[in-house]
């Protein structure tokens, strides 16, 4: 009789002890399909995030303002460097550095900055792309826009945009100024701009314009001499 009482217990032990293991299995399953299913849902999102690259982020517009400091610091470095190089020449051979490293700063930055304002349009008028530049790309480059853009009147191939007060040339001692213009890196950095527009230029060369009266400020004017296919494209719109 013992022994049959032990093993109806042992017995209803094990079909306890089954049934318990069927309910852990069947939680335990349950449990695991909604991870799945989860994973199954968030998984090719995380994977679509992974996969975008550099290319296909937007562009960041970045920040709005630089520090002066550091600004001019840099461009004293520069213009010392390009005195250090044309030490033996003329102050000429200077501004030609400078407009030559100007240049390449103006075809690098061509592509950011019309992206960030215009988007894919590009301008295909030529004193549209011009008053682009004073405006927009002066205050994208210098913190504000230029203070005129204008014809020449003898001269069909010739525009000037003017500044009274050019931030390269800030820190420049007066009597400096005289003898050469450091504004020709921004001359460079137009014409840069305008050749990377497929608006080739001959020359773009920065001139300081001494005041007229007492109490006017020394002006900046950069002169664009354009080529003759240019002119004679605008000629047939």
């Amino acid at each position: 009789v013992a022994c049959a009482t032990l093993s109806k217990l042992t017995l209803s032990k094990l079909t306890l002890s089954k049934l318990t293991l069927s309910k852990v299995t069947k939680v335990t399953q349950s449990r695991l399909h909604h991870q799945v299913r989860f994973l199954s849902s968030t998984a090719p999102h995380q994977m679509e995030k992974q996969r975008v690259s550099i290319i296909d982020r937007p562009l960041s517009k970045g920040k709005g303002e630089v520090s002066l400091a550091a600004f001019a610091f840099l461009f004293c470095e520069i213009v010392q460097h390009t005195q250090r190089r044309c030490a033996q020449r003329s102050y000429a051979d200077t501004e030609a550095k400078l407009s030559e490293l100007g240049r390449a700063v103006g075809l690098r930055a061509l592509d950011p900055l019309v992206y960030r304002e215009r988007g894919v349009r590009r301008e295909v008028k030529l004193v549209a792309l011009l008053s682009l530049i004073q405006s927009t790309v002066w205050k994208a480059l210098f913190g504000r826009a230029a203070d005129s853009l204008e014809k020449s009147i003898d001269h069909e191939d010739e525009y000037m945009i003017i500044e009274k007060h050019p931030l390269v040339n800030r820190f420049i001692s007066p009597t400096e100024l005289g003898m050469y213009n450091p504004a020709a890196f921004t001359a460079g950095v137009v014409q840069g701009l305008l050749d990377g527009s497929s608006f080739h230029t001959e020359k773009v060369t920065a001139h300081t314009v001494q005041p007229e009266e007492a109490g006017d400020a020394i002006r900046t004017v950069f002169l664009i001499k354009f080529t003759p296919d240019v002119i004679a494209r605008e000629n047939a719109r």
